[in-house]
């Protein structure tokens, strides 16, 4: 066998162990969770960073540095006596072919498969019998959206299209919620609380709903985004940007915005155009007005003689041939007049369109946003990360390099995007940076990310920068360094993910509050006692799940509410710690830690 195995234990056939195949960022991240958890692992890797190979060799049961796609090396790892293997290589189609030869090796095995290619994961999970295929980029995605939303947003999330999002609140002294019970802070504010943490004590997860809050307190909350007004502001919930010139096949058809296009050509025109046009407009209503009175027309016949006249169409079936000599001279201003009004619409709309091309291919001009959010890289991840943003009704302004990325196609109808050749240059007036909010950076290089935060500081002392960084070190170390306000190293968002649906089969996110993991998950109300009938608050007075979903059997996904009832019959998503007894000292070693708490 072409293969190298370090050994923990030469104990073997192992049985109900996990086999992880693929040893990069999101691999290496999900062995270490996995470890803490203390599970056995059997690692198959064809090549790695030789620190990650010697970490591997302490976390693992067994390492094999050899290709996964192998049959012989799937029973060197015991696939056979497996419970579930992770194909979590970088390549997608060494994914699906693991999966395959694991499947015919053991066809009891579950497999939790890393996918790129969103159009592939829905069928490959039904035809395949898979348990989980997973995106990183998707999975990473809504960690970042929260950082940008501020320091008391420590998660959002979207399950079959319902947000919700985790928040945090600080209890004031004097504040009206001091000295409430947890039950009745619930009430209040409208959201469901999951974990408390006190001055000087460690997080609470789940706390009794009988606990009293106190001033000092930190609650973290669940609910509709914004549900607390964290990092939110009524004046950039409500703009949209429309680009007209967003390339579309000719069978596609074009989606038309009416009101928005005309604020956007009414906005980027020339004051000077505006006021004539207005003045135009005003003479058209005086113009309406003598006719009326001095021909005697009623209105609809004063409108319609304006019309041709100011058009120049002059049907003839109305003159002014008999009119006095001031009408006809008014007359023939106004004929003038309306060549004028057209030519300077025209004008408008030219001047428009142009200049919306210059600006997306240049970048020339300054963007009318104010307390905006600028994505600095629209590839997977910042894709995502914008539409979520957009989604959310927050203002957002993309920067690109690449302006024929299918990213860009697909975001430039909601969204300005700003396209430059690399970095910022000095684009501070364009960005508007002195007024906006949050800048994200997700482009795909670690050095670009830290100049670009950098740069946006000197920029703007004050703006929030949140930086993806690939290495995971680097992001656990470089804390508020740097011009860097918040470090996000998405492979270990996604590695905790990935635990979970290894974990639990209904998973659906996993993430870490202080050191404890928590599993978002799918849970019928019927197979759970205490959930029938019950209030959802009620639930934790009795020790039950949190619910912070709800779907009726008949019905569409909600956020829950504390005095919302669960019925017999539909589906609940719930937060869970998990706890394993072997696990002992969990400590996870994520940037992303939640340091507010």
């Amino acid at each position: 066998m072409n293969s190298q195995s370090i050994h923990r234990s030469v104990e073997q056939p192992w049985r109900d162990h996990i086999v992880l195949c693929g040893l990069g960022h999101v691999g290496f991240r999900i062995l270490e969770t996995l470890s803490a958890l203390g599970e056995d692992v059997v690692v198959i890797t064809a090549s790695t960073k030789p620190d990650w190979l010697r970490r591997a060799e302490h976390l693992s049961r067994l390492t094999i540095i050899a290709d996964a796609r192998s049959e012989d090396i799937l029973i060197e790892a015991g696939v056979s006596y497996a419970r579930i293997i992770l194909a979590v290589t970088n390549d997608d189609l060494t994914n699906i072919e693991i999966t395959l030869d694991a499947k015919r090796i053991n066809p009891h095995i579950e497999v939790v498969m890393r996918l790129l290619d969103e159009q592939l994961a829905e069928s490959i999970e039904h035809d395949l019998g898979v348990r989980k295929v997973l995106n990183p980029p998707a999975l990473a995605a809504p960690a970042i959206v929260a950082a940008a939303l501020g320091d008391r947003v420590h998660r959002t999330f979207r399950v079959e299209g319902c947000p919700v999002q985790i928040e945090s609140l600080i209890i004031e002294k004097g504040s009206t919620l001091d000295g409430l019970s947890l039950s009745d802070f619930a009430t209040e504010v409208k959201a469901i609380p999951i974990a408390l943490k006190r001055p000087g004590s460690d997080l609470e997860f789940h706390p009794p709903a009988d606990s009293m809050v106190e001033a000092g307190d930190e609650v973290l909350v669940t609910g509709e985004p914004g549900i607390l007004s964290i990092g939110q502001s009524s004046d950039n919930r409500t703009r949209s940007y429309r680009n007209p010139l967003h390339r579309r096949g000719w069978w596609r058809p074009m989606e038309i915005r009416p009101v928005a296009l005309v604020k956007n050509i009414w906005l980027n025109s020339p004051a000077i155009l505006r006021n004539v046009f207005v003045g135009l407009n005003i003479l058209a209503i005086l113009s309406i007005i003598t006719f009326h009175l001095a021909l005697k027309m009623n209105w609809v016949d004063s409108i319609y003689f304006v019309a041709t006249i100011m058009s120049t169409v002059g049907f003839g079936d109305v003159t002014l041939l008999h009119a006095s000599p001031f009408l006809k001279l008014y007359g023939v201003f106004l004929m003038l007049s309306g060549a004028a009004i057209i030519a300077i619409l025209f004008s408008m709309i030219t001047d428009f369109l142009v200049t919306s091309r210059v600006e997306h291919l240049l970048g020339h001009r300054k963007t009318v946003l104010s307390n905006h959010i600028i994505i600095a890289g629209l590839g997977r991840i910042g894709f995502r990360v914008a539409s979520d943003l957009a989604d959310m009704g927050e203002a957002v302004l993309g920067i690109e390099k690449n302006a024929d990325s299918e990213y860009v196609r697909s975001l430039e109808d909601r969204i300005p995007v700003l396209i430059v050749e690399a970095g910022l240059g000095n684009l501070a007036e364009q960005l508007n940076a002195e007024k906006a909010r949050t800048v994200v950076i997700v482009t795909g290089d670690d050095l670009v990310n830290l100049r670009i935060a950098q740069r946006v500081k000197k920029l703007n002392p004050k703006l929030r920068t949140v930086v993806r960084l690939f290495d995971s070190t680097l992001a656990h170390k470089i804390g508020k360094n740097l011009g860097v306000d918040r470090a996000i190293n998405p492979a270990a968002i996604a590695a905790e993910t990935f635990v979970a649906a290894v974990l639990m089969p209904n998973a659906l996110q996993g993430f870490h509050i202080g050191n404890d993991l928590i599993i978002m998950r799918w849970l019928p109300a019927d197979d759970c006692a205490a959930c029938a009938n019950h209030k959802v608050m009620d639930l934790q007075r009795t020790g039950g799940p949190v619910v912070i979903l709800r779907k009726p059997a008949d019905g569409k996904i909600m956020a829950a509410k504390p005095e919302d009832i669960i019925q017999k019959g539909e589906t609940v998503v719930v937060l869970e710690k998990y706890q394993t007894s072997k696990a002992a000292g969990i400590t996870f070693a994520n940037e992303d830690d939640y340091d507010e708490m």
